[in-house]
């Protein structure tokens, strides 16, 4: 990219992909367009943008710093390394970036704001940290991680009797994103699948927040997925399947249930309840 492009530095690049994905959001609500990139360490560019719902209560609604983490998460990414932002962050979002590993040492540049570096103590002195809650031996997002959670025998028996139907791949799918999840607050992870009418399948998790509001539930996740690989719009989705802990203190069956009745009214919903091994 950096050769194809003519660019002499990463922040240029990086500042070219924001200028040139703005279109891509989503906001019917605001109409407010914000858009974003980054480099990971990995060596791999991510972008982000935001997403509003119409109908749908404003929290619903997914920054474009938060759809960059997801997308950099779903993607192994291990840290990330310089994040050029179309505009000023909220505190939603740099609050939601304390989770981030080494977010501490992250370059965050700014649209219009030409010749400053950043850092994210910087736009946020006083940190709330997942340390705050769990003390020094709390682990980041992008720290790999392994819920262990499996099917009970009953539901992979029942799965398995169908043979190789989109159900059991959706399933599967769904289990392994919600053993995946970052959900070191309330330890109820979640995951969950969407199929498209051709069988394509598209992911997402549970990731916490220190603060609680600025989590990302695994539909919105599964949303950041689809649109990243190719889903053709919310009315491309044609079934939902979420995988979350039998007896969780937190659960997102309910409220997703509301979601899709505006989201993809016609698709159809499947939850499954998961155990510890």
């Amino acid at each position: 990219l950096m050769a194809k492009g003519g660019f002499e530095t990463k922040e240029d690049l990086l500042l070219e992909l924001v200028k040139n994905t703005a279109h891509l959001s989503l906001p019917p609500i605001s109409n407010f367009h914000v858009s974003c990139a980054a480099l990971g360490s990995s060596g791999r560019v991510y972008i982000g943008v935001n997403i509003e719902f119409r109908e749908l209560p404003l929290p619903s609604a997914l920054h474009a710093e938060q759809f960059l983490v997801m997308n950099a998460f779903q993607h192994q990414e291990e840290a990330l390394e310089i994040l050029y932002i179309s505009h000023v962050p909220c505190g939603h979002c740099r609050q939601f970036m304390c989770e981030l590993h080494r977010s501490e040492h992250m370059t965050i540049l700014i649209n219009g704001i030409e010749g400053e570096r950043f850092t994210l103590p910087q736009l946020l002195p006083l940190r709330f940290t997942p340390r705050d809650l769990i003390g020094d031996e709390a682990r980041f997002l992008f720290q790999p991680r392994d819920n262990e959670l499996r099917l009970p025998k009953e539901v992979e028996e029942s799965l398995r009797e169908g043979g190789e139907t989109l159900e059991a791949a959706m399933a599967e799918r769904a289990l392994k994103e919600a053993n995946a999840s970052y959900a070191p607050y309330s330890n109820c992870p979640s995951g969950l699948c969407l199929s498209d009418a051709s069988g394509n399948l598209y992911g997402g998790c549970l990731v916490e927040s220190a603060a609680y509001n600025p989590t990302v539930s695994p539909l919105h996740s599964a949303l950041v997925n689809g649109l990243v690989n190719g889903l053709g719009g919310w009315e491309a989705i044609t079934q939902v399947t979420l995988v979350e802990a039998k007896d969780a203190a937190v659960k997102h069956e309910h409220v997703i249930r509301e979601c899709l009745k505006f989201i993809c009214p016609g698709a159809k919903y499947t939850v499954l309840p998961a155990e510890g091994k």
